[in-house]
């Protein structure tokens, strides 16, 4: 078991807001998620990556893809049915990738309730007074300087004809479909009397008005106008909220007039209009209910194709929008809209799409500061992972969902599509809190970054205190009007966040920029740098366009990048399966999947490929970002299409040559005896290995599964061979994965059924005819005078102790082989494990290192398998893991007449000075005694 810091997260109040800190613990890997804890975490230590993603306490190689699913559902050209959406996620799943993204819009959980017009017409005085227009499709609305202009509309509807009709409305919402050839306005009133009949009404013997104005003893309630943004005009819906017309007085059906305030003529589509969703409709929406429906579908299906699924919440802002489509009616109602305008209504963040918009007519952008906003939305968001967590429980424990992205592509002061419309909003909830922000903080850009931090970590709170708390997270569209990244770091290392990361889309960046990104702190010289403190560099959408673009990325790109980004070390998501949105990896033709070009196989195979390393790629730390175990090579692609491009593990040198546009290698040290080498697109990419030592095997293999440790080797026959000057050439196909191996076999390390000799005069390295090609199985064989002999030598050194943390064997020979075997030592937990000590350290004759013990026996020295037990290096602060605890000493000598002091398991001690005492070290305490170094008793703490 490992031992490894991880980012606990806890809640205070600061200031009435929500302010989260952050501190860290240290947890005990688990096999099984238990309770509460976190499905998803990240880890920082314990790893040779520096931040860590884990699944149900394992490390979890995340390669991800948006499925738009409700982009499926809804846009006429694919309307699916959920199982559609499943068959999208096992394409995703079959192409190689992990984890698939899809929206759960805020309405999808608190689902408005709507009804078409019962019945409905118009009336007109002057010489039409007695006669009725309830056959006409259309309702002619004029308030006439003459009689014979002059006309009104009608409309009824039942609310018993809406599901659950009883309980409190919390908004409720007219829609009707109107034009006219001047922008005018129209006033709505609700009227008391619903027994008329619209078959019958004429202006002659209807009510509800004396012959030019509407009669208030009839009126219920305040009259509803136009807003002054949205006036009749252009061909399109308009909105009315008529809540509290409604609300005024319950009844089991509601009658409105409809009135025009100019004597120029507004077209309303009527009951009886041809086409059924122009009709008027009405709309109400409930706070206190929720449908899980639909969300139980999505789990249900990514469950059943074997992928993991994080739920993108589509709530208050998606896209630095907040449409009516994905948000219950009751939230335009209830809560602040931001306001260009200081005191004022009607000069929202607004921006209106035509009818045929399947996303939503209005756009507005919601007040991030209105507490009531955030305490509503907050509810929904915890209600979501709260049913998640009882889903999961009652069908199996699968753990399908682990992440929750709480925001899309936000914004404090710019509506999408559109540049800022004013520094901070001029709503009444973001005025009181910039008031109150400035007495400490002068600052702009310091408050929108404080608010979008606010906003989105309340959301993010939620998510961590529900039954299922995840991983979250919040993608920023560049450039972003807050600077969330660097306020939830500060937030992070000064108090607590319960945000685990904020990303960026990175649509417009080229290779060295989306390389950059994964480890750089500014990625560009211009836009802020995602690799700081403690957030993990992830690219949450990057994707490349079907028609090409000056200066954007094409479908021909989109392979490539993804390896670029964990060269540079960020994981990768790509937007996204199938959409309209132009950057689709396939289309939908007779009800089947089709490429949107060859590229598409590219990206399937680049993912299967790098599948078959993903344990490594998701723990250890990519050359890019400094790390020393995994080499990326082209990854940013030469513009010159032959590359050769060395690099160096330690002493060995490894050359990737390619004469393929973009292809890419991967060098990944797995331990001290095996390489494995990967590449993309070229068909013959040769990899070039120097001062390696004697390679016993080249094979064709992978990690059992993305997720897993456990290499195995598979079938197919490699190509490689030994050149005159000692290095060894392996040619690796495309999307293939080799392991080289220097290890000794059973056989002592010469032949093995299958194998061929390596030629004692090599060829060119890229001349296949003069390499030997071996089955999966196959070893290197001996050379012949060409070869060497390394004759096996014994060092002495300083004797120090060591422990086994897998299972190993003693040997009576420095040369591993099965009838050299003494005793074996079983695995054990590194408290419980055998000391052994050292007194020599051994080459055998393929120069692989071991350990002589004072025994006389020989045992591995692979960092994998042995460590040593003592600290080496110095610590300020360490942490008692030993069940039964440990002694301080007052001197340097240990024994039971100087113990000074019992620290309990879990204890932590703070140490100044690091003192080797024999084979052994010692910590010193600021008041002068002494505690063991042994890993044994104490660890490192963070």
């Amino acid at each position: 078991m490992k031992l490894r810091s991880v980012f606990a997260l806890g809640v205070i109040s600061l200031a009435g807001v929500s302010a989260i800190g952050w501190l860290s613990t240290n947890q005990v890997n688990a096999s099984t998620n238990e309770g509460n804890n976190s499905i998803s975490k990240i880890v920082t230590s314990g790893f040779d990556k520096k931040k860590v993603l884990e699944v149900d306490n394992k490390p979890f190689y995340y390669n991800g893809v948006q499925v738009r699913a409700d982009k499926l559902r809804d846009d006429p050209k694919y309307h699916f049915t959920i199982d559609q959406v499943g068959q999208a996620y096992d394409r995703a799943k079959k192409d190689g990738f992990t984890v698939v993204n899809s929206q759960l819009l805020w309405s999808d959980i608190q689902p408005d309730k709507s009804t078409y017009a019962s019945e409905g017409t118009y009336i007109q005085g002057g010489a039409n007074h007695e006669e009725n227009k309830s056959s006409e499709q259309t309702l002619k609305l004029n308030d006439g300087k003459t009689a014979d202009n002059e006309s009104l509309a009608f409309l009824k509807f039942k609310l018993s004809d809406l599901p659950s009709p009883n309980g409190n409305l919390d908004g409720v919402r007219l829609r009707l479909y109107a034009s006219s050839k001047t922008a005018q306005p129209i006033t709505i009133y609700r009227v008391s009397n619903n027994n008329w009949t619209a078959n019958n009404l004429t202006w002659k013997n209807s009510f509800g008005h004396d012959g030019h104005d509407i009669d208030k003893k009839d009126v219920i309630g305040e009259k509803v106008v136009s807003t002054s943004y949205d006036k009749v005009q252009k061909e399109n819906y308009y909105d009315f909220d008529v809540t509290d017309l409604v609300k005024a007085k319950s009844d089991d059906q509601v009658s409105f007039v409809i009135q025009s305030n100019t004597d120029n003529e507004i077209d309303i589509a009527g009951p009886k209009d041809s086409n059924q969703s122009h009709r008027p409709q009405l709309t109400v929406s409930k706070a206190d209910q929720y449908n899980f429906d639909y969300l139980d579908q999505l789990i249900a299906q990514a469950q059943k194709a074997n992928i993991k699924l994080e739920v993108l919440w589509f709530g208050a802002d998606t896209t630095s929008t907040s449409t009516e489509k994905r948000m219950p009616f009751y939230v335009l109602h209830d809560y602040a809209i931001a306001q260009k305008k200081a005191g004022s209504k009607d000069s929202p963040f607004l921006s209106k799409s035509d009818a045929s918009s399947y996303t939503g007519i209005y756009n507005y952008l919601m007040d991030k500061n209105d507490q009531g906003l955030q305490s509503q939305e907050g509810k929904a968001i915890k209600a979501v992972f709260d049913h998640i967590g009882d889903y999961n429980n009652q069908n199996g424990h699968h753990d399908t969902v682990i992440g929750a992205q709480v925001a899309n592509e936000p914004q404090v002061s710019r509506l999408h599509g559109s540049s800022m419309g004013v520094d901070i909003p001029q709503s009444q909830p973001s005025l009181d809190a910039w008031n109150k922000f400035k007495q400490t903080n002068s600052s702009v850009a310091d408050f929108r970054s404080w608010t979008m931090w606010n906003y989105t970590n309340n959301l993010a709170k939620q998510v961590k205190s529900s039954k299922y708390p995840v991983i979250t997270r919040v993608n920023n569209a560049i450039p972003a009007d807050a600077d969330l990244i660097g306020w939830n770091e500060k937030m992070r290392s000064q108090e607590s966040t319960d945000l685990d990361v904020v990303g960026a889309d990175l649509y417009g960046y080229n290779y060295q920029q989306l390389f950059n990104y994964g480890h750089d702190v500014s990625t560009d010289g211009t836009t802020v740098g995602y690799d700081r403190g403690g957030n993990l560099p992830m690219v949450m959408e990057d994707g490349s366009l079907l028609k090409s673009k000056s200066g954007r990325p094409t479908l021909a790109d989109a392979a490539p990048r993804i390896v670029t980004a964990y060269a540079g070390g960020a994981t990768h998501n790509y937007y996204d399966l199938m959409s309209e949105d132009g950057y689709a990896l396939y289309d939908w033709e007779n009800n089947q999947f089709v490429p949107e070009g060859s590229q598409t196989a590219q990206i399937a195979s680049t993912n299967q490929m790098l599948a078959k390393l993903g344990y490594d790629i998701a723990t250890k730390q990519s050359d890019g970002a400094d790390g020393k175990n995994l080499l990326f090579f082209n990854a940013v692609p030469s513009a010159d299409n032959n590359v050769s491009v060395e690099k160096h593990f330690g002493g060995t040198s490894i050359t990737y040559k390619t004469d393929t546009e973009k292809s890419m290698g991967i060098a990944d040290k797995r331990d001290d005896d095996n390489i494995a080498l990967a590449s993309t697109s070229d068909s013959d990419a040769t990899f070039t290995l120097k001062d390696f030592g004697k390679i016993t095997s080249v094979t064709y293999g992978q990690y059992e599964s993305p997720q897993s440790d456990k290499w195995i080797t598979t079938d197919g026959k490699v190509t490689y061979q030994k050149n005159d000057d000692g290095t060894y050439t392996i040619t690796v196909p495309k999307y293939s994965v080799v392991n080289v191996s220097k290890k000794e076999t059973s056989s002592g390390g010469n032949t093995n059924s299958g194998s061929a000799t390596v030629p004692t005069t090599p060829g060119n390295p890229t001349n296949n005819s003069n390499s030997s090609s071996s089955s999966s199985s196959a070893t290197v064989g001996s050379t012949t005078s060409s070869s060497t002999t390394t004759k096996t030598s014994v060092k002495k050194v300083k004797p120090f102790k060591v422990v086994a943390v897998k299972s190993i064997y003693e040997y009576k020979a420095p040369t591993f082989k099965k009838q050299n075997r003494v005793k074996y030592l079983p695995k054990e937990s590194l408290i419980k494990a055998k000391t052994l000590k050292v007194v020599a350290v051994a080459t055998n004759v393929n120069d692989v290192k071991r350990y002589k013990l004072s025994n006389g026996r020989y045992i591995t020295a692979n960092g994998k398998y042995v460590v040593k037990l003592y600290l080496q290096a110095m610590h300020q602060k360490l942490q008692v893991i030993n069940p039964k605890g440990t002694w301080t000493h007052s001197k340097i000598k240990f024994t039971k007449k100087n113990a000074a002091h019992h620290f309990k398991k879990s204890s932590v001690i703070k140490a100044k000075k690091l003192v080797k005492f024999g084979d052994t070290t010692r910590y010193q305490l600021k008041n002068g005694n002494y505690v063991t170094g042994s890993k044994q008793f104490v660890r490192v703490y963070k």
